[in-house]
């Protein structure tokens, strides 16, 4: 009996409270990550432009280590932007030129946050605080040069253009995101050119990451359809935005096409791989 009421069981392993144990963890992280660090990745989970919860004070999202094509992430990281933080980051991406719309999934980003244990929900997460639009532009234009090479190296930088346009086409393709502004105005001009008839209209996303699957499946089924030249357009935008044109599975799905492809991307001035 006296091994029972004051043997191991009353000396055992410590039993801690979720509570407990949770302030245990944030005070390990805290002194791990006294101070601010930086972080570079790829936004995922941010709420598109329109949507209710982007128009909430505080803002939540996910910065992942991208992974090959088809496979999870590596590593997942949540990041909070409170609001008082996020009014200094979006003032920050505008004297870069960045629009803050464009800031979107698939971005390459490097942010700069507070590492903290969030208790409700469980989890480690970065408190963001800072924004490097640089990192991001140069990115881009780094990714943009590596495409161009690729594309040199394979032959296939004026492989569509050296396709021969029909000069009445039995069937025109159309291929952007149906609804849009840029949408109006190519129908506007086909059917005031009395194409309308001939069209074969294809939705693509012409922004984010899905623009590198739609686009390219998109021009297929144009020319399934029959389309003899398509007409692959998107409207204005920033760097950011209009990125996804720079992409190499795109830029070779234009390359690569058995019929003309003929681009309208963004203004006069903007100039994109594909």
């Amino acid at each position: 009996m006296q091994d029972a009421l004051f043997g191991d069981d009353a000396l055992g392993e410590r039993t801690w409270s979720v509570a407990d144990l949770a302030r245990s963890i944030g005070g390990v992280v805290e002194q791990g990550f006294p101070a601010e660090v930086w972080v570079r990745g790829e936004i995922r989970n941010l709420p598109p432009p329109g949507d209710e919860r982007r128009a909430r004070p505080h803002l939540y999202f996910d910065l992942i280590e991208p992974p090959p094509p088809g496979q999870r992430p590596k590593a997942v990281l949540a990041v909070v932007l409170w609001s008082s933080d996020r009014r200094r980051v979006n003032a920050d991406l505008r004297r870069s030129g960045v629009r803050v719309s464009a800031m979107d999934n698939g971005v390459d980003v490097r942010i700069r946050g507070r590492v903290r244990w969030w208790a409700p929900g469980g989890r480690v997460q970065i408190q963001m605080t800072g924004i490097d639009p640089d990192y991001t532009l140069g990115r881009l234009a780094a990714d943009r040069e590596a495409v161009l090479a690729a594309l040199e190296a394979d032959g296939l930088l004026d492989r569509n253009r050296a396709l021969t346009r029909p000069l009445v086409p039995g069937r025109v393709g159309v291929v952007t995101s149906l609804g849009s502004a840029a949408h109006a105005d190519v129908r506007r001009v086909l059917d005031g050119a009395g194409l309308g008839p001939l069209v074969v209209e294809v939705d693509a996303r012409t922004q984010g990451p899905a623009a590198a699957e739609t686009i390219p499946a998109a021009l297929r089924a144009a020319v399934a359809a029959g389309a003899e030249v398509v007409l692959l357009v998107r409207g204005g935008g920033s760097r950011i935005e209009l990125a996804c044109f720079d992409h190499e599975p795109v830029a070779r799905a234009v390359a690569t096409c058995p019929v003309p492809v003929i681009t309208g991307i963004g203004h006069e001035i903007d100039s994109s791989v594909t």
